[in-house]
């Protein structure tokens, strides 16, 4: 509930965005939101590729999110929320079984810190930020990838690395297939440490080059002055490629 509530409070910029890529015909849209009651995110991608097709291409993402966590210090809490805007650009390269993208962005947050006791602060955060990407075909049925991201602007790193493989549908004659995978993950800054196992699954619909995703595992979190913290965690995430 805690993640539904921090996802609706991010909404209004999340929708624009939305909004604008399906106005500007994004070649891509990624969606996808996870966390527990300690922490979470959400945010919106669309992504735009010149040329649409091709071994070489360059890339222009654009991001709304929404970050929030805890942060403790001895007995002491403080709820922080971060949401945030980025623009950035990379450069794709692919081969059959390959694709591999890295680019810098810039961005911009707004984080709200609420201490237990004691009133709340909030500051404008500005910084660049470092973004790549790779994923491998290993054959027809299974794929690994890994994802790290960088974010000067409240010094926080995002990485996940997964291996995920299609279980029905081998022969790729019905329209839908559905793959299951593992996935972990890292996070945080020099407030919170994530540290994420968990399982990937969901449907893709072949034809429409679209995939719905849901996520849930273990989580532990480790703080620099106060003890660590477990929880389950759970996630959903949506891919829609434009170019078919």
């Amino acid at each position: 509930m805690r993640l539904l509530a921090s996802l609706c409070k991010g909404l209004p910029c999340l929708v624009l965005l939305v909004g604008a890529s399906a106005s500007a015909f994004a070649q891509e849209l990624i969606i996808g939101g996870e966390g527990d009651s300690l922490g979470g995110n959400g945010f919106v991608m669309p992504v735009f590729s010149i040329p649409k097709t091709g071994k070489n291409s360059f890339v222009l993402r654009g991001t709304a999110g929404y970050l929030y966590y805890k942060t403790r210090s001895g007995t002491s809490e403080t709820d922080v929320s971060s949401p945030g805007g980025s623009l950035g650009v990379a450069w794709r390269t692919r081969t059959k079984r390959a694709a591999f993208t890295l680019g810098p962005g810039f961005e911009v947050r707004r984080k709200k810190s609420t201490p237990d006791s004691g009133a709340s602060t909030e500051i404008t955060e500005k910084g660049f930020t470092l973004q790549g990407d790779v994923y491998f075909q290993a054959n027809p049925l299974t794929a690994f990838y890994v994802i790290l991201t960088y974010g000067d602007a409240n010094r926080y790193f995002w990485g996940r690395a997964g291996l995920k493989r299609q279980v029905t549908n081998r022969q790729f004659v019905k329209p839908t297939a559905w793959g299951v995978g593992l996935e972990i993950t890292g996070q945080g800054n020099d407030e919170v440490h994530t540290y994420q196992a968990g399982v990937v699954t969901g449907p893709t619909f072949i034809k429409q080059q679209t995939s719905l995703e849901a996520r849930f595992g273990y989580s532990l979190r480790k703080y620099p002055a106060a003890p660590s913290d477990h929880q389950l965690y759970v996630g959903v995430g949506f891919y829609h490629n434009f170019t078919r």
